[in-house]
């Protein structure tokens, strides 16, 4: 399969819980490359990523001191090298056609510089509670 011209970011700040799920569904999308930005975690996040790093190709892991979600973000943004960028936090999913999608939609209209899908919004068990669709 080819690989979307994107690089997705994800801050990680003790995010345990969820990072491998976000982690193993934007790696289903097939961008170009994944970067993790550990934010000074405290729990096992930055274990758990180093351990994804072993079975997902593309997966870059980083740590700096914490700063916060917009200072893992800029860290992330510094060492990009894709074309396209999409930033998801730790407990996202993504679906496996939306970069393909969203690159392809950017390079066919070279006035639009932002897409963004709809969204499901989902409880802690997985259960979806809202949806959320925008059509611009």
């Amino acid at each position: 399969m080819r690989k979307a011209p994107v690089t997705v970011i994800i801050p990680a700040y003790n995010a345990s819980k969820f990072l491998a799920e976000t982690v193993h569904s934007a790696s289903a999308a097939s961008p170009e490359k994944i970067i993790v930005v550990d934010d000074g975690s405290t729990d096992s996040t930055l274990q758990i990523a180093h351990d994804l790093q072993k079975v997902i190709e593309g997966l870059e892991v980083h740590t700096k001191s914490n700063g916060g979600e917009s200072s893992a973000i800029n860290f992330g943004l510094g060492i990009n090298k894709s074309k396209y960028v999409l930033f998801l936090s730790s407990d996202d999913l993504i679906s496996e056609n939306l970069l393909t999608l969203a690159s392809e939609i950017l390079d066919e209209n070279p006035s639009i510089t932002v897409v963004y899908p709809s969204w499901r919004k989902i409880d802690s068990s997985g259960k979806v509670i809202g949806q959320v669709t925008d059509i611009d």
